[in-house]
């Protein structure tokens, strides 16, 4: 970053105590507070003397879009998430808190016009008013351009919770109210699509997405963007990244949507479908009552907790009967029915067809 004080520049400088040292140089050598401006339009200021300085910014003048202000972090070298809008203080009112720091840590007084002259800021009053209508329309054409960080964060929350169709929604909203990036109808709508679809790669990794799952995603519509020569083809192409990215992120909250108890206790059944399961023991290991246990298998499930056991066992006897030698006897026994006449009676509901009948269809030729 390249910051300018008058005639001083400062350059990328990364250490917070060293920019505030050089900010209290500056000030120091033209014995006038210190009121600088960087490239991106953001402005710092310090005044004071001796031993006592006070520090201002960063603040703009002008309303920065989201771009101006990603880059200016990005040169500070700020990390991703710790990006914040930067402040909007018209000059006249910077210059009056300027003034009465200065004041207050010095006892001296200083002008509007010795501040702006030490400082080589020209004050927006000396604008022409047609110039101060231009800048305004211009302020409000970029307001309206850019999509807001709001809006932003309605997509990403949209794709983190799965919400296809409303993600594409927003995602179709943006489009209207996005800034133009380029004079190319065709690369307008590349870069918006390519902004969309890391946008959805992020949220999708906040939702659960495994990173390398959603970076491969990405990678791939990255590339098949570049394919896309037409407006409507890029459009269908950013449409079916974010359709496909959120859906992904729907279906795994869908599969975890069942709780960590009905899965501890899926779990617990098929590593003791041999003995006796008793609901009381698994509730008491997952540390809640019976009845709650109960309700929620079933609602999760859809079948009771009875009903899943018996199923499994049964599962667990047709592979039996298929694959060893066996007696139907043994195999009940095995995985723990009470009675042969019970284990077939389950059989036939879960297989529609009896033990015997079972093997006789099912079991390999060369057992």
């Amino acid at each position: 970053m390249i910051f300018s004080a008058g005639t001083e520049d400062f350059y990328p400088i990364r250490d917070t105590k060293e920019f505030r040292q050089r900010l209290i140089q500056t000030a120091q050598s033209q014995q006038v507070p210190l009121i600088g401006r960087d490239v991106h339009k953001v402005m710092f200021a310090c005044a004071g003397g001796g031993d006592s300085f006070c520090f201002l910014g960063p603040v703009s003048t002008e309303h920065l879009n989201r771009i101006e202000v990603h880059r200016f972090y990005f040169d500070m070298g700020m990390r991703k998430g710790m990006e914040k809008q930067i402040p909007y203080l018209p000059l006249p009112r910077l210059l009056a808190c300027v003034e009465i720091i200065a004041a207050e840590l010095t006892g001296h007084t200083y002008t509007d016009e010795e501040i702006l002259d030490a400082n080589a800021i020209r004050d927006d009053s000396e604008l022409t008013a047609e110039k101060k209508k231009r800048l305004e329309r211009q302020d409000v054409m970029e307001e309206a351009a850019h999509h807001t960080y709001m809006e932003e964060r309605k997509l990403l929350d949209c794709v983190r919770e799965g919400r296809v169709e409303e993600a594409l929604g927003m995602n179709a909203r943006m489009d209207a109210e996005i800034g133009m990036m380029s004079k190319n109808e065709t690369e307008q709508c590349r870069k918006l699509a390519t902004v969309a679809i890391a946008l959805s790669v992020r949220a999708a990794i906040d939702g659960g997405l495994s990173p390398a799952e959603a970076y491969q995603m990405s990678d791939d519509f990255l590339q098949k963007l570049d394919a896309c020569n037409d407006v409507s083809t890029l459009i269908a192409m950013r449409n079916r990244a974010v359709r496909e990215i959120t859906t992904k992120v729907h279906d795994r909250l869908m599969k975890r949507k069942r709780s960590s108890y009905v899965e501890r206790c899926c779990d617990y059944v098929n590593k003791n479908y041999r003995n006796k399961i008793y609901l009381t023991k698994i509730a008491s290991e997952l540390g809640i009552s019976p009845s709650y246990l109960s309700r929620l298998f079933a609602r999760e499930m859809g079948v009771t907790l009875q009903d899943y056991i018996v199923r499994i066992r049964i599962e667990h006897a047709a592979n039996l009967l298929r694959f060893s030698n066996e007696s139907i006897s043994t195999i009940s026994d095995y995985v723990n029915f009470p009675s042969q006449s019970y284990f077939g009676k389950m059989f036939l509901r879960y297989k529609n067809m009896t033990p015997r009948e079972y093997r006789e269809v099912y079991k390999p030729k060369e057992f």
